[in-house]
């Protein structure tokens, strides 16, 4: 195939993520976001607080366990590489064993989820 397209050959379109899948990370954003007491816009910045980051770090663990997305569609979702949420839900399923306040505020997320 050649670099550029001839008039008339049909270019492939970018998958979209899907409304439902938008809807299944943002209903997880907002049960983490209740359990850990911070917005959700909190969860999506940059801050680096320990409870800003507690929080993203759950919401990586959850949206990888409850769904079947990979972790580059799921940092493409939270505006985040895919290696970031790979150690974020890395970190999170360490803090599951070592924390058990951190494991509270999970499992009353998840809850809520249900």
């Amino acid at each position: 195939m050649t670099p550029f397209p001839e008039i008339g050959e049909v270019m492939p379109v970018p998958m979209m993520e899907s409304p439902v899948s938008n809807q299944r990370i943002s209903s997880i954003l907002i049960a983490v976001s209740l359990a850990f007491n911070v917005t959700r816009r909190e969860i999506l910045s940059h801050r680096r607080g320990r409870e800003h980051m507690r929080a993203r770090h759950a919401a990586y663990l959850l949206v990888r366990d409850l769904t079947d997305y990979s972790f580059p569609r799921i940092g493409r979702a939270l505006n985040r590489d895919h290696s970031s949420v790979f150690y974020g839900a890395k970190r999170a399923q360490r803090m599951l064993v070592e924390d058990g306040d951190f494991a509270s505020l999970v499992q009353r997320a998840r809850e809520a989820l249900s």
